[in-house]
C-alpha cells in the first residue's frame, strides 16, 4: 500500500525519482526500495514523503482515504506565501547568491531550517554572514580551486549513483 501511494504522489507530483530522492535527501536506492516495496520507510522518512508530496502520512500508509491536508486552492496560496517568505529568507542568508544558486536550496535547506526556532535561525544568519566575509576575502584563484574541487566531488556523487542503478 505504502509504496503504491508513494509512487502515486510522485507520479502526481511529476518529479522522477532521482529527483525526488535528491528534493527529500534521501540516497537514490533507499528511495527506490520505497517505491518498490522493499523496504517500508521509518516515522522520519515517512513524514518527510509526506510533506515533499503534501499528503497525509495516514493516506500514504492506508489508513485514511483523505489524501491532501486542504482544499487545492487554499493549499496552493499557502504553498506560494511560503514559497515567497522561503525566497526571502535565503535572499536575507545568502545575499551573494543569484537565483540560480537559491532555487535548488528552497528545497534542500528550508525544510530543515522551517524546524529551527529562533535563536536556531539566527544562529545560521550569523554563520552566513560569516560565510559571506570569507568568500569575499578569497582571492580568485582560491575560489577556481574551490569550485574544481566541488565540481570533482560532485562528479565523483553522480558516478557513484549510476553505479548504484
Amino acid at each position: 500500500m505504502i509504496s503504491e501511494r508513494i509512487q502515486e504522489a510522485r507520479k502526481e507530483k511529476g518529479v522522477s525519482m532521482r529527483q525526488a530522492a535528491i528534493d527529500m535527501g534521501f540516497p537514490y536506492t533507499t528511495y527506490v526500495n520505497y517505491e518498490k516495496g522493499v523496504s517500508e520507510p521509518n516515522s522520519e522518512a515517512l513524514a518527510k514523503i509526506a510533506v515533499y508530496y503534501h499528503v497525509s502520512a495516514d493516506y500514504l500508509v492506508g489508513t485514511d482515504e483523505i489524501k491532501w491536508f486542504m482544499e487545492a486552492a487554499k493549499f496552493e496560496e499557502s504553498m506560494n506565501k511560503q514559497l515567497e517568505i522561503d525566497w526571502l529568507l535565503l535572499k536575507k542568508l545568502f545575499p551573494d547568491a543569484d537565483n540560480e544558486d537559491i532555487h535548488p536550496l528552497l528545497h534542500q535547506i528550508v525544510p530543515s531550517i522551517r524546524m529551527m526556532n529562533h535563536e536556531g535561525i539566527k544562529e545560521l544568519g550569523k554563520r552566513a554572514d560569516e560565510l559571506y566575509r570569507l568568500r569575499e576575502y578569497m582571492n580568485q584563484e582560491t575560489r577556481d580551486i574551490v569550485d574544481e574541487d566541488n565540481r570533482l566531488w560532485e562528479e565523483e556523487q553522480r558516478q557513484k549513483e549510476k553505479s548504484a542503478d
